[in-house]
């Protein structure tokens, strides 16, 4: 079988599978492809100097999906009382310096709207290269969630078009159909986006960052 057979036949099954069949899934992909982790620092960087500057106090952040920390690895050097958490749904190796800093991992045994983990007294949610592993319904999950939980900021990094993808011949493990639009629809009543930026038609990547709507 083709590796776009294999990844077309992936997105064909997707909604059917269980979190421990994707969590198996994801493991045979971890050792086949064990380098995954992909974010822009400057993006980041100036991201969080931002959040720091307006909220002005000690931040707590949860990233979704960050591998092996290395996302973490840049912004606590930067912020070293910083607490960070990462979600993910297999365990990783940390990454070499992080035992410095007030870094977690949390392996997640359902999906994270359903395992019900308390991010209250989180400010911070973080995302680069992960929203696009899911589909439509569990990206509309996983924001309802986040606005339940009250976060303060959004920081997310997904490779997709303004008005969605059909992922045709594509081999990889995208599943998200929506393009930022109408992921922009999906936050607009609850979140004020700051900042925002695409890239070229070809390479389709979203950088935005949200902050909280005021009551």
């Amino acid at each position: 079988m083709s590796a776009l057979s294999q990844f077309n036949d992936y997105r064909k099954v997707y909604s059917s599978l269980t979190f421990n069949e994707l969590k198996k899934q994801h493991e045979q992909w971890y050792r086949k492809y064990p380098l995954q982790s992909r974010f822009e620092k400057r993006f980041f960087v100036n991201c969080f100097k931002h959040v720091v500057k307006t909220l002005k106090r000690n931040l707590f952040v949860v990233e979704l999906g960050g591998f092996e920390g290395a996302l973490a690895l840049e912004i606590l050097k930067m912020y070293p009382t910083m607490q960070w958490l990462n979600v993910e749904i297999i365990k990783h190796t940390m990454k070499r310096g992080l035992e410095k800093y007030r870094y977690t991992e949390h392996v997640l045994s359902e999906q994270l709207w359903r395992e019900k983990l308390d991010l209250r007294k989180y400010d911070v949610f973080v995302s680069s290269h992960t929203l696009e592993h899911l589909s439509n319904v569990q990206v509309k999950r996983l924001f309802e969630y986040l606005i339940l939980n009250n976060m303060q900021y959004l920081i997310l990094d997904i490779p997709v078009r303004p008005n969605g993808q059909t992922w045709y011949k594509y081999s990889g493990t995208h599943v998200l159909m929506m393009g930022s639009n109408h992921l922009k629809k999906l936050l607009i009543s609850s979140y004020v986006l700051v900042f925002e930026r695409s890239t070229s038609p070809q390479a389709y990547e979203w950088y935005s960052i949200w902050r909280r709507r005021r009551k």
